[in-house]
């Protein structure tokens, strides 16, 4: 049995028209092209089981596995000014592998989609210190809770009749809050449209607050093609109801999600789903969320659908 290898593919050297070039074994054939023949991948992409990767033209490389008997002929493949890299991938049998399908984005809000989190521990900051100065720090704690379980756990007890006061507090700063995108979000967004990948914010935040969201940011409703508020879930993060929810919006399976998150709940609660997960360090230090996502990244400045696709993929 021939074991299958992973193939790095980057042109060098006199390929000066080559931005992006594929290697594929179909049918014991193998074929390399470049950008001015793209329609070939369009037309073969089915039958070449490379799906919507193979259409783009602005990859800097591809994967694709090719079996030993074919690197045997490395004269052949020079002729075209590629070095191949390559190291083994050990599966079960010689069946091709498949790219998996990403169906759908689901997008946390604060500190995801809007660089707000910094204006919320203002907020909470302040209530936390004149409600509960005994816990320094409350405010990070919270991060990625409903309003709901924030009361439940913190303002119980004599503090109940406090709720009222801290909720009209909260409603009247969410109105003047500053709700900017983080650096890149709407590109990226419109190419994961373009690549059929639907896209759903699931927040916490509740409906008075996405009125602010509304109000302040007209255009939020056409970005998205699902919204889900707290009022949606019967948990909250770190469960996973409500991103398998989100999932369930587009009838997709775990396995065909990724979760784009900043909190310590929220990424729980992507990894508790059993999905892939984005970690954004708009609120935490990278090394800090890297044990509970799968990449972690600053913002969606240059970031792609090809990127997220191959790093889907590993």
């Amino acid at each position: 049995m021939n074991t299958p290898l992973k193939i790095k593919l980057s042109t060098v050297k006199s390929v000066r028209r080559l931005s992006i070039c594929f290697c594929i074994v179909n049918e014991r054939k193998w074929h390399i092209t470049d950008s001015k023949t793209s329609s070939y991948w369009k037309r073969n992409a089915e039958s070449l089981k490379l799906a919507k990767i193979t259409q783009k033209t602005k990859f800097t490389h591809a994967y694709q596995l090719l079996t030993p008997k074919l690197l045997e002929n490395r004269k052949n493949l020079n002729k075209f000014g590629f070095y191949l890299t390559y190291s083994y991938l050990c599966t079960q049998n010689n069946e091709d592998t498949e790219m998996k399908q990403l169906k759908a984005a689901l997008f946390d809000l604060d500190g995801v989609v809007f660089d707000t989190e910094p204006q919320y521990t203002i907020f909470w900051g302040s209530q936390c210190r004149l409600y509960h100065p005994e816990h320094p720090g409350l405010e990070h704690e919270i991060k990625g809770s409903t309003l709901d379980q924030i009361y439940d756990r913190w303002w119980n007890g004599p503090l109940v009749e406090e709720r009222e006061t801290v909720t009209r507090r909260l409603n009247e700063f969410e109105a003047q809050m500053d709700y900017t995108f983080i650096a890149g979000l709407e590109d990226f967004i419109r190419d994961l449209h373009r690549n059929g990948v639907k896209t759903a914010v699931v927040t916490s935040s509740n409906i008075p607050k996405m009125q602010s969201v509304y109000k302040a940011r007209p255009e939020f409703k056409e970005l998205f093609d699902e919204i889900l508020t707290s009022e949606d879930f019967a948990e909250s993060k770190p469960s996973p109801d409500c991103y398998l929810r989100g999932a369930a919006r587009f009838d997709a399976q775990p396995s065909e999600c990724v979760v784009l998150e900043d909190s310590f709940n929220g990424l729980k609660s992507g990894r508790a789903a059993g999905m892939f997960v984005v970690g954004l360090t708009t609120t935490n230090k990278k090394e800090d969320i890297e044990s509970l996502s799968d990449i972690q990244m600053v913002d969606y400045k240059g970031f792609t659908y090809e990127a997220l696709i191959q790093e889907f993929n590993v």
